[in-house]
């Protein structure tokens, strides 16, 4: 009889304990959803400091900042270092009071781009951005285009004859297109004063071919004519002397009567003022 009070004791025992929840030891109870509520919280803060620190590193740190300028190619009038310096100082400009414009991500090469391009008449300008913080700058002479200075002016001379546009450049002393030098001094109309065809072409053909001929110490410098209609041209050369050539025979003919002259030892290029090569079978100097 005891046994089974004592069984009966432990059944109860054992019933109260399953009903009674012990109490947690925590100040609040959470509920699932509350749980949800504050982890979702804890993940838009953590999001908003991730993007705050990626706008950060991509736009503001100096990380993307644009610090170096690659130039390919011959400029114009300036030096790469003058163009670098100002293709830096219009980033800059070209930024807003949010995004600064020497960024890589917000610096527009075709606004740059257009800016050097207009009103350039001798050369395209290309730019284009090498990641992370490189602006690559291509320029390309326009073909079939000669500087043209009469009266101290300087005039665009295109391939067909037509003398186009006027324009200012500050030096001459160096270009990779042909100078020519109009002795008459005559000031063009723009877009109606026409060179003679045959000039220009023998003017082009010079400039692309003398190189060729291999002739002993003469390199070409510029050119001069005595009009626009001249029917003659006057080579000038680095050392200062004058080759004079014309249209009425072949320049190859010419020049190569000139190379054997050299060739021979018969001109002395020392103190020259002119070569004429005009008359036919014979290499006139002086």
């Amino acid at each position: 009889m005891k046994r089974n009070v004592i069984w009966s004791q432990q059944r109860s025992l054992r019933a109260k304990r399953e009903i009674i929840q012990p109490r947690s030891k925590r100040a609040h109870e959470y509920t699932r959803g509350d749980a949800v509520k504050l982890r979702k919280k804890v993940f838009l803060v953590l999001a908003g400091l991730i993007f705050c620190y990626l706008v950060y590193l991509f736009f503001y740190s100096g990380t993307f900042r644009i610090s170096k300028i690659v130039i390919n190619g011959q400029l114009e009038g300036q030096t790469n270092e003058q163009l670098a310096e100002n293709l830096k100082q219009s980033l800059l400009e070209s930024g807003s009071w949010l995004f600064k414009g020497d960024n890589f991500f917000t610096a527009s090469t075709e606004g740059l781009q257009s800016k050097l391009n207009q009103g350039n008449l001798l050369a395209d300008y290309k730019l284009s951005k090498k990641f992370p913080k490189t602006l690559l700058v291509d320029i390309q002479q326009k073909l079939g285009r000669l500087i043209w200075v009469s009266a101290e002016q300087n005039y665009i001379l295109e391939a067909s004859g037509l003398i186009s546009n006027q324009f200012n450049v500050a030096d001459l002393t160096n270009q990779t297109i042909p100078v020519v030098y109009d002795l008459s001094n005559a000031i063009p109309t723009i877009n109606e004063t026409r060179v003679n065809d045959k000039l220009v072409n023998l003017i082009l053909e010079t400039y692309l071919n003398l190189k060729n001929y291999a002739l002993p110490q003469i390199e070409l410098d510029y050119f001069k004519v005595d009009s626009s209609q001249a029917n003659y041209l006057k080579i000038v050369t680095k050392k200062g002397f004058e080759i004079h050539v014309n249209y009425l025979s072949t320049l190859d003919q010419q020049i190569n009567k000139l190379k054997a002259s050299l060739n021979t030892g018969k001109i002395d290029l020392n103190g020259l003022s002119y070569i004429n090569l005009r008359v036919p079978n014979q290499v006139i100097y002086k």
